[in-house]
């Protein structure tokens, strides 16, 4: 017997096979398409099941929301490092920059005996490793540190001793070291050169008058100055800059003979004391951002326009970056 709601196989006439159907009520047989039992009236399996009601999902953007980029912290910190010092030094540079021109004319030293040729660079370098996990080397007596955003990976760095030029009638000399690393001149991040001084040429007591630096172009073969303080303590001088090329330290046997020979040091932080002029540039090359020590010297400068006198700043010096 056909259970109910069951198919029935039989062959054709045409050949072949045939699926009969029944009633799942009563077990009526059903004719081909019906939907209903003609028997007893029970609905079939084939009768059209109204679909339920669906409701069309939420056309969801599928795309990525478009997202601001993030600046690097080492931009990040340096714009901050540019606001700081427009408003630290910004009011003691723009009343000064239509007299500079005319003041150095006039002042700067015969520069002609330090001018360094092809030929000086072609003494050995120390070549020596440098990376973000050992950002300092030294050689020739130089040492020099990257800042935390100076390096990525390892570097092979180079510093070449050159050849020390003299006025012996000026009573001048240059120590120089030049500063290689691969292709990369320019850095994201303060660096720091110190590099030795003749304690036995300068003038006892009288370091920060007779002692300076200033950065060799090697384009136009002049000599420009940088940041830089002497410390007279560990007979050196500190250099802060943010690339690499040649860089000298200029002894001199007397503070007029300086004055012709080293930066003017009137000019840019020339309202700044020297002391915290050097604690900003030092808290800047440790830590690759302005702290209170940079704000403190910007009211300073304010302070000083607005009618306190400032001290003139003399071991430290910036031009030429």
């Amino acid at each position: 017997m056909m259970p109910a709601g069951g198919a029935n196989v039989r062959c054709s006439s045409k050949g072949g096979f045939h699926m009969s159907k029944f009633c799942k009520n009563c077990g009526a047989q059903l004719k081909d398409g019906a939907k209903f039992c003609a028997s007893c009236g029970t609905k079939t399996q084939e009768a059209g099941v109204s679909p339920a009601n669906t409701v069309s999902p939420i056309s969801v953007d599928k795309a990525a929301k478009e997202t601001k980029p993030r600046t690097p912290l080492k931009k990040l910190l340096f714009s901050v490092v540019a606001v700081v010092l427009v408003i630290a030094l910004g009011a003691a540079i723009l009343p000064r920059l239509g007299k500079e021109a005319t003041n150095i004319q006039g002042t700067a030293g015969d520069l002609s005996a330090f001018t360094y040729t092809e030929r000086d660079y072609t003494a050995k370098a120390k070549e020596l490793t440098v990376s973000p996990e050992s950002p300092s080397a030294s050689a020739h007596g130089v040492t020099i540190q990257f800042g935390e955003y100076a390096l990525e990976g390892d570097k092979t760095l180079k510093i070449r001793q050159l050849p020390e030029k003299t006025d012996k009638n000026n009573g001048v000399k240059v120590t120089a070291y030049d500063f290689e690393l691969g292709g990369q001149s320019e850095f994201d991040d303060v660096i720091t050169i110190a590099i030795p001084y003749d304690a036995k040429y300068a003038v006892a007591g009288a370091e920060s008058e007779c002692v300076g630096a200033k950065y060799y172009n090697q384009s136009t073969g002049e000599w420009e100055g940088v940041y830089y303080e002497v410390d007279a303590e560990n007979r050196q001088v500190l250099i802060y800059t943010t690339h690499l090329s040649t860089y000298g330290v200029f002894q001199v046997k007397n503070e007029n003979t300086r004055k012709a020979y080293i930066t003017d040091v009137n000019a840019i932080a020339g309202l700044m004391n020297t002391g915290k002029s050097f604690e900003v540039i030092k808290e800047l090359a440790e830590q690759g951002q302005p702290g209170n020590t940079a704000f403190e010297a910007g009211f300073e400068a304010v302070n000083s326009v607005t009618g306190n006198t400032g001290t003139a700043l003399t071991a430290i010096t910036l031009g030429g970056q």
